[in-house]
C-alpha cells in the first residue's frame, strides 16, 4: 500500500517553465515506500519526504525563476526513471544518446543514477543498453555510480550486465570511500554481496575487509564466514577504534543468532525439517545446538582464535549477558569454559552469566552446569558461581529470590502456575 508522502523535488541544469504539478501528482502517487526509502538512503540526498502534507509539490531549485520552460524530454525521462514506468516510455535512440549522460537533478543525478537507487530495475535494464563504459563510471554529486546505487538492491543479474561493460565499476568509491559491496552488506543482500566479492576481492584492501566484515557479523550474514577462513587475522581484528577495541566477537555477542524467519515459525516444525528433532528433544539440547550448522561454525571459528589470557573476552560475555545472547553463551560454557573459569581470573564474569540466569529465569544457561559443562571445569564453576556477589552483596539466592523482569513472567499464564514456577527455581539454587 503506497504512503500519502509530500514529495519536494528539484530539477537543475534546465530551463523551469509551465511546470504541470497535475501531471507529477498522476505518477509519483503511485510510488511505494520502498521505492523512496531506497532512494533517500544515500546520503546526502536531495529528495526529502514530508508526511505533514498529502500532496505533492515539485519545488524549483533556488536561483532560478519558476516561468522558465523544462524540457519536456528530460521530464519525460526523469519520470520514467523514477517510476519505473518503461513501458510508456518513447524509446527513442536519439534522445536516450542525446539526454542518458545529463545532470537531471540537484545533485548530479542522471537517469541511470535516479533509476539505480528507485529501484527500477526495467528502466535500469532498458538504460544500461545505450551506455558507454565511461557513461557507467560517471558519479553523481555524491560519488556514486549508478553500480554503486544499485548494490543496495537484490538486482544481480543487473549488476553484472554493468560489470561487463566497465570491469573498474566494483573498485570506485562512494560516499565516505565507501565501495560498492559495503553498500550491499549495509542493506543485507546477500546474494549481490557474494557476486561482488568474487569480482572484487583482490581489489579489497585490509581496511575494506575490515569495513566489509563488521557490516556482515552485524547483520548475522553467514558469508562472514567465508571471508575469515580467508583471512583468518579478521577474527581477532580491531574492528573498532584505536582507542576502543571491537573485534568481531564484541559486535555478535549483541547479535541475536537465530534468524527471526525460524524464531518466529512454529517450533516444532522447524526443528524436525532443518535437524531433524522433536521439540522435546530439543530441550534436552544446549541452546547454541538449535543454531544452524554454519552459524555453529563461525561461532567456533571466532572462539578458537582467542587467547585466553586476553582480557577482552570478558567484555563479550557481559555484551552478551546484557543482550540475553544465550546461544553465545551456552557455546562458551559448553565448549570453551576456560574462557570464564580462569585459574587467576576473578570470578566476577561466571558468577555474573548464572546469576543473570537464574534472574530472568534462562533455564538453557542455568541447566548446563549439571548436565553439559567438562567434569574437571564443573567443580571450577560451580565454586565461582557460589562465591560471587554482585556491588550491593547480593549472591544467587538473593537472585533466585527477586522478582523476574515481567516479560519472563507473564509467559507463565495465572498466578498459582508463576508461584509454583518461583517455588522450584528457589529450591533449585
Amino acid at each position: 500500500m503506497p504512503y500519502k508522502h509530500w514529495l519536494s523535488c528539484t530539477i537543475s541544469d534546465m530551463p523551469y517553465k509551465h511546470c504541470n504539478l497535475a501531471e507529477l501528482d498522476s505518477f509519483l502517487i503511485t510510488l511505494n515506500a520502498a521505492a523512496a526509502a531506497s532512494f533517500i538512503q544515500y546520503p546526502p540526498s536531495k529528495i526529502e519526504l514530508h508526511e505533514e502534507k498529502d500532496e505533492l509539490v515539485a519545488v524549483p531549485p533556488q536561483g532560478q525563476d519558476d516561468d522558465r520552460g523544462i524540457n519536456e524530454d528530460i521530464k519525460k525521462l526523469y519520470r520514467t526513471a523514477l517510476s519505473n514506468e518503461w513501458l510508456t516510455y518513447d524509446w527513442d535512440p536519439d534522445k536516450i544518446s542525446k539526454y542518458l549522460t545529463n545532470s537531471i537533478s540537484e545533485n548530479d543525478n542522471n537517469a541511470l543514477h535516479i533509476a539505480a537507487a528507485a529501484d527500477s530495475h526495467m528502466v535500469v535494464r532498458k538504460l544500461v543498453k545505450y551506455t558507454t563504459k565511461e557513461d557507467l563510471a560517471i558519479q553523481n554529486g555524491d560519488g556514486y555510480t549508478a553500480f554503486c546505487l544499485l548494490a543496495g538492491s537484490p538486482w544481480v543479474g543487473l549488476a553484472a550486465l554493468m560489470f561487463d561493460k566497465n570491469e573498474k565499476l566494483p573498485s570506485i568509491r562512494g560516499y565516505d570511500e565507501m565501495l560498492p559491496i559495503h553498500v550491499a552488506a549495509q542493506h543485507g543482500h546477500k546474494n549481490m554481496v557474494k557476486y561482488l566479492y568474487e569480482v572484487s576481492k583482490d581489489e579489497l584492501t585490509e581496511k575494506d575487509r575490515i569495513e566489509l566484515i563488521r557490516n556482515l557479523i552485524s547483520r548475522a550474514d553467514l558469508f562472514a564466514l567465508q571471508l575469515l577462513k580467508e583471512h583468518k587475522e579478521l577474527a581477532i581484528a580491531n574492528l573498532g577504534y584505536e582507542w576502543r577495541r571491537e573485534t568481531a566477537l564484541h559486535i555478535l555477542a549483541g547479535t541475536p543468532m537465530m534468524p527471526p524467519n525460524l524464531a518466529n515459525q512454529n517450533q516444532q516444525g522447524i526443528l524436525k525439517r532443518y535437524f531433524n528433532i522433536s521439540v522435546s528433544d530439543s530441550d534436552k539440547l544446549p541452546a547454541h545446538e538449535k543454531l544452524s550448522p554454519q552459524t555453529l561454525e563461525l561461532l567456533h571459528l571466532l572462539l578458537k582464535n582467542v587467547d585466553y589470557g586476553d582480557t577482552w573476552i570478558d567484555e563479550v560475555i557481559n555484551v552478551a549477558v546484557a543482550q540475553d545472547n544465550i546461544e553465545l553463551l551456552s557455546m562458551i560454557i559448553c565448549h570453551y569454559p576456560e574462557l570464564i573459569c580462569k585459574v587467576d581470573g576473578d570470578t566476577d564474569t561466571c558468577g555474573r552469566i548464572f546469576c543473570n540466569a537464574v534472574w530472568k529465569r534462562q533455564k538453557d544457561i542455568f541447566k548446563l552446569l549439571k548436565k553439559n559443562v567438562r567434569p574437571r571445569f564443573q567443580r571450577k564453576l560451580l565454586q565461582k558461581v557460589h562465591q560471587y556477589k554482585d556491588d550491593e552483596g547480593n549472591n544467587i539466592l538473593h537472585y533466585a529470590g527477586m522478582s523476574p523482569p515481567s516479560d519472563k513472567l507473564d509467559t507463565i499464564s495465572g498466578v498459582a502456575f508463576q508461584l509454583q514456577q518461583e517455588l522450584l527455581w528457589f529450591q533449585v539454587n
